[in-house]
């Protein structure tokens, strides 16, 4: 029987729109970053302890086809979502009736279950294509199907994480990531190293884990979730998730396009190389994700008070000085990060990599926080315009940056078409909700990252006593630097604190 629902509330526009009680959001929002940044690591910490694993027990040209199997599986997965995991979350929050709640997340399920069989079977169909537009040969349609099965499972997946988002439930999601740290990477380990499966045993002890993960969460979450679909609900479902769909394409494209121009134009092992530089970087996400996961069902709740836009920009303001300070820290230690994370001399030029690749991160994560009021007053059709333009841009500097500089102009390309993105996205979200940003204390502290970021990229090629002596220095000037810019107020680090005292007692208090 179909799900129904009755008409949502009306979608606000600005703050004026929303009623209800104040209060205070910035503990609550840090509080569930905080337990979803502890599954992530869980989840994308066993993850990144696997790229010694996988550096040390494949050859670099495996290692490189296995980075273009994931980039190929993020690049499909917006294609296979069309925007619905988003679009879940977003209009749970428009129902107040638990039956309402329960006919979208149905609507949303049995719609996604049969997109992701039509999309496997075209892609099973396509292979051979595919395997040379990924690959470069026309032999590889084994990998195409498992990495279009792969980006299946973790479509069905992000249904059951959207759900626990969306009814902030940060404990159930990060047992799930748990689920699937412990599986995963086992099931990796024991088809690589005792059944020398080498790239095939990646692919399928990961989908081992994502498979694992999707059925505990299916049985977890299981009175949420059946067949049934309620037209209505679907239209607008999709009205407001496909606009997305090209953000999420547009993301993949950006960081991930350079894949192909690097195997075409610099081979396998200047891939393999770029593409270590940009794993030991990834070591952000473990924040930035947990930001992500936590601040779209937040700020929802945020906005629906008389001063939200400012509650927004106070908790932006805070989470990019933190992300920016991370961004520079990888920067600092990259030499020794991926001398740790290689473990061959053929991978030490990744670490110039990796600085262009971390602030990249953390400039992506202030488009999203832009984007977020632009879904925020439903006008999610005005990111296909913006995000248009970052695509744009980094096919441009792509063709104009990777031959003559190789795996740096990848990154570089990467991080300028994210600068791109975030400006167009900034104009256009502040003529549909306006947020006032701090801009006037967080350009500053991020000119300041930048500076300390350019002098620890010059001492990376120092000698290993000197360099670490002068990027220790370059990191105390920093903090020095930064403070003077008044991005964070001390008024303010001391209630950081303290809610960070009383999240503590909760996480560890005896029972």
């Amino acid at each position: 029987m179909a799900a129904t629902c009755s008409r949502p509330r009306p979608w606000p526009t600005s703050a004026r729109d929303f009623e209800g009680p104040p209060m205070t959001r910035m503990a609550r929002t840090m509080g569930h970053t905080v337990v979803y940044m502890l599954g992530l690591v869980l989840n994308r910490g066993v993850a990144f302890l696997l790229v010694p694993f996988y550096t040390r027990a494949l050859e670099p040209a495996v290692f490189a086809r296995l980075d273009l199997c994931t980039a190929t599986v993020l690049i499909l997965l917006p294609i296979f979502e069309l925007g619905m995991g988003t679009a879940m979350v977003r209009f749970y929050h428009l129902y107040d009736d638990a039956d309402e709640q329960r006919g979208v997340t149905r609507t949303s399920f049995t719609f996604v279950l049969g997109a992701v069989a039509a999309w496997i079977t075209l892609a099973f169909a396509l292979a051979g294509p595919l395997s040379r537009v990924v690959f470069g040969v026309a032999d590889q349609t084994t990998f195409i199907r498992l990495v279009a099965v792969t980006t299946g499972i973790t479509v069905l997946g992000n249904q059951v994480l959207s759900l626990l988002r969306a009814q902030e439930k940060s404990v159930q999601f990060a047992v799930l990531n748990l689920t699937r740290s412990l599986v995963g990477p086992g099931a990796i380990v024991l088809l690589v190293v005792r059944f020398d499966m080498g790239l095939l045993g990646v692919l399928w002890g990961d989908i081992a884990g994502l498979a694992t993960m999707t059925l505990v969460g299916l049985v977890m979450c299981r009175r949420w979730f059946g067949f049934g679909v309620d037209g209505g609900v679907l239209r607008r479902m999709l009205r407001f998730g496909v606009p997305l769909l090209s953000m999420g394409l547009a993301t993949s494209i950006i960081t991930l396009s350079d894949r192909y121009f690097l195997r075409a134009w610099v081979g396998l092992e200047g891939l393999a190389v770029y593409s270590l530089g940009f794993k030991v970087a990834m070591i952000i996400t473990l924040v930035t994700r947990a930001f992500q996961t936590a601040w779209p069902a937040s700020a929802y709740q945020i906005a629906k008070e008389p001063d939200g836009p400012q509650h927004m920009a106070d908790i932006a303001r805070f989470v990019l000085g933190v992300v920016l300070s991370i961004a520079l820290l990888l920067t600092l230690a990259s030499p020794e990060l991926v001398r740790l994370f290689g473990g061959r001399e053929l991978y030490a030029a990744g670490r110039y990599v990796v600085p262009w690749i971390a602030f990249s991160y953390a400039v992506y994560l202030a488009v999203l926080y832009v984007f977020t009021a632009v879904t925020i007053a439903n006008r999610t059709g005005l990111v296909f315009i913006v995000v248009c333009g970052g695509c744009l841009a980094k096919i441009g500097l792509n063709m104009l940056l990777i031959k003559p500089f190789g795996a740096l102009g990848a990154a570089a390309s990467t991080l300028c078409a994210f600068v791109i993105e975030l400006a167009l996205g900034y104009v256009v979200a502040q003529r549909v909700y306006p947020v006032p940003y701090a801009l006037g204390r967080i350009v500053p502290f991020a000119g300041i990252a930048a500076a300390a970021a350019v002098g620890a990229h010059w001492a990376g090629g120092l000698g290993s006593g000197t360099g670490v002596a002068v990027r220790a220095a370059i990191g105390l000037a920093f903090v020095g630097g930064a403070l003077v810019t008044g991005l964070v107020t001390p008024a303010e680090l001391r209630s950081a604190c303290r809610q960070a005292g009383r999240l503590r007692e909760r996480l560890f208090r005896r029972k």
